[in-house]
């Protein structure tokens, strides 16, 4: 999967027709096998209510041109901080070349957070897990987290980059700040937005453990107890 980016944009390719991967876009049924448990479709209407880990989120669809192109609103909160998407469809041969682009983050959307794009990503990773192997298990969801490091974090060149500190918890224990680089917790090294995701799937909320981050150049060193999983992240993925 390559990431081309002017804001999202995600370019990958399957090896079946276009037609199989319309159906999995397009279809309820599929579409509550890869993307959502529970996908409630009005068709005249051409809008629909998907349960995520995150909360409901709706969905109107604003262009429609078979086997092609797929346009529709996502949103979380409100229509007014949501994002426009784009799914283009293209045959290639031995599959399909899928191209998504997401545009339009209203000032403040929950959608524009890094943790949130990697939950993106994690889920179109599920969607190829199916179009290419047959395989019904959606990780994206099915693989929740257990416990939270009580912050957010935003990926910044080289690293992941404290953007916010909840009061009392983990990041706050440990002596962390905005604007801090997380570098590693426990023995876990951190690269990227999905090893933080995976440090809240494989531990459990009230596990003592240490963190290693940098303050300027400085490498400093803190530990504390995990929070509790984070219910909603739109709530609280700002």
């Amino acid at each position: 999967m390559t990431n081309t980016t002017t804001g999202y944009e995600r370019v990958f390719s399957v090896s079946v027709p276009v037609a199989r991967v319309w159906s999995a876009f397009t279809d309820p049924a599929e579409l509550e096998v890869w993307f959502s448990h529970r996908f409630d479709a009005d068709t005249d209407a051409q809008r629909a209510v998907a349960e995520s880990p995150g909360g409901p989120v709706g969905f109107a669809v604003t262009e429609y041109i078979e086997g092609e192109r797929l346009g529709y609103r996502q949103w979380a909160a409100s229509p007014e901080t949501g994002i426009e998407v784009t799914v283009v469809f293209e045959a290639i041969d031995g599959g399909t070349r899928i191209t998504m682009t997401q545009a339009g983050f209203g000032s403040g959307s929950i959608l524009e957070s890094d943790a949130v794009k990697n939950g993106m990503d994690e889920t179109l990773a599920d969607l190829v897990l199916y179009l290419e192997h047959g395989v019904r298990y959606p990780r994206h969801r099915d693989v929740p987290g257990r416990s939270s490091l009580g912050a957010t974090f935003t990926k910044v060149p080289g690293a992941v980059q404290v953007a916010d500190v909840v009061d009392g918890e983990f990041a706050a224990q440990a002596g962390m700040h905005a604007g801090d680089l997380l570098l590693q917790v426990g023995s876990a090294p951190i690269f990227d937005m999905s090893d933080v995701a995976l440090v809240h799937k494989v531990h459990e909320a009230g596990e003592e453990t240490t963190v290693v981050f940098a303050r300027g150049e400085e490498v400093r060193q803190g530990s504390g107890r995990l929070s509790p999983a984070v219910s909603n992240v739109f709530v609280t993925a700002r």
